[in-house]
């Protein structure tokens, strides 16, 4: 039998064991389970050129070269812009690419990359989270705005996976939720 892809979901991924990081990710809602794609960027290691132009501009400051720390810090910002603006590129083609392949290629083009078949899942919830703005530096006197937060909590027998989305887009994988596996989805709840 063929695995037919229902519908896709730009979302954030809530990583629990690294203490609520969020990642970027897109849900593959599929005719037999979900199969999740996190976004990849460029290799962190490019990083280093950054911090090495960095450090010979203050190499240069102790040794009073105004020069060479002029040098080493404009090399250090245009490759900090050039790293940010080359990684949400290859970001961006990953993840339009990816929305074209089948489901089983999505999970072997990484390997951070996951599936959730509906039999395995015990217990899907709609939660609504009312947080708060952590306050900026220009805020510092006036009070923090609430804002709410909408995840989708899909509890499993190998452990809990949390998705953040917009409201519509909760919604609508609520709605094919409630079409795949209804008698395991969970009441809606809202925490403060």
């Amino acid at each position: 039998m063929v695995e037919e892809k229902v519908d896709v979901f730009d979302a954030y991924l809530v990583v629990l064991e690294e203490r609520g990081l969020k990642r970027s990710c897109t849900v593959f809602v599929t005719d037999q389970r979900l199969v999740v794609m996190v976004h990849e960027g460029m290799n962190p290691w490019i990083g280093i050129v950054v911090v090495t132009a960095f450090v010979v501009s203050l190499v240069a400051l102790f040794l009073r070269d105004l020069n060479l720390f002029l040098a080493g810090l404009s090399v250090g910002f245009v490759a900090v812009f050039s790293l940010v603006l080359a990684d949400s590129s290859i970001r961006y083609r990953r993840r339009r690419r990816v929305k074209r392949l089948a489901p089983s290629e999505i999970l072997g083009s990484s390997k951070l990359n996951f599936e959730i078949p509906y039999p395995d899942i015990v217990k899907v919830k709609y939660v609504e989270v009312e947080r708060y703005e952590p306050p900026s530096v220009s805020r510092v006197f006036l009070p923090s705005l609430p804002y709410k937060t909408h995840l989708i909590e899909f509890e499993t027998q190998k452990g809990k996976r949390v998705f953040n989305m917009d409201v519509s887009e909760t919604m609508r994988l609520m709605d094919l939720m409630n079409r795949f596996v209804p008698e395991k989805i969970e009441e809606a709840k809202t925490e403060n």
